[in-house]
């Protein structure tokens, strides 16, 4: 019988420098950790296991977040996005497809992710919700392309090399969600975020 389970991961292993505090810890009018809150959003969304990739400030981020088996650790994160992506991947392996959601892509619902995991079709390596044209930032990839995605150098690394690699096999799905543009980096752009929502 084949791999079908769907696995899901949030890179949050930068050092946020923009935002002068770990993204991961970052608290909703809600109270709880962004980084947990991820977590529960690609759970609700089905999801099975679900890893958090720390880096910089990774004692910190654990104890916050009180669930060391949900975090992965990359000891290469300071090579930037594409080591820690191949790090949870390694964790989570095998797979038959697994959800990226950034930590910093805030407020995608679950529902969403459902809706991603719909246009999985038979032949289709990578799902990339758009909102109004524009292309968000998560991204649903097939246990395929495992292999490419290890074999990418993450030493020279830029984020338009995962691009090449995923924009040729992508899915487009058109969403009404804008919250997958979402991406927060400065301690101004999460106010404005926060001051949107209900408290």
């Amino acid at each position: 019988m084949g791999i079908k389970r769907v696995a899901g991961l949030i890179p949050a292993a930068g050092a946020s420098s923009r935002m002068g505090l770990p993204k991961a810890l970052l608290r909703l009018p809600h109270g709880a950790p962004l980084a947990g809150i991820q977590a529960d959003t690609l759970r609700q969304a089905g999801c099975d296991p679900v890893k958090i990739i720390l880096g910089a400030n990774e004692r910190e981020v654990r104890q916050a977040l009180g669930d060391s088996e949900a975090c992965v650790f990359n000891e290469r994160w300071p090579q930037g996005r594409v080591s820690s992506i191949q790090a949870g991947l390694r964790a989570v392996y095998p797979f038959a497809g697994c959800v990226l959601l950034p930590v910093d892509t805030v407020g995608v619902q679950a529902a969403t992710i459902r809706q991603m995991l719909e246009a999985v079709g038979l032949g289709v390596r990578s799902v990339r919700p758009y909102y109004r044209g524009e292309r968000g930032l998560l991204c649903w990839i097939s246990g395929e392309l495992f292999d490419p995605i290890m074999a990418l150098d993450d030493a020279a690394e830029e984020q338009a090399r995962l691009d090449e690699l995923l924009r040729p096999v992508e899915c487009r799905l058109d969403v009404e969600d804008a919250s997958v543009l979402n991406n927060i980096n400065t301690p101004e752009a999460w106010a404005a975020l926060c001051g949107g929502m209900e408290p």
